[in-house]
């Protein structure tokens, strides 16, 4: 799984894939403490894998628009 791969956390998992996206300069996050805040700002070092990129976006088409 992706979260092992990579020894990351889901948040940070989409907060890398969504800055991995063509023309995104930034993403921008909330948190709720200091720690969330920390662990949203290491997702910067993570470099995915455009393999893995592609994965996380079609799983995300998959889904569908909300109702």
């Amino acid at each position: 799984d992706l979260a092992s791969k990579y020894r990351a956390t889901l948040a940070q998992l989409v907060i890398a894939c969504t800055a991995a996206q063509p023309g995104v300069t930034h993403v921008l996050v909330g948190v709720r403490t200091t720690q969330q805040a920390v662990e949203n700002a290491a997702a910067g070092e993570i470099q995915l894998d455009p393999a893995d990129v592609r994965k996380m976006m079609a799983d995300t088409e998959k889904l569908g628009a909300p109702a």
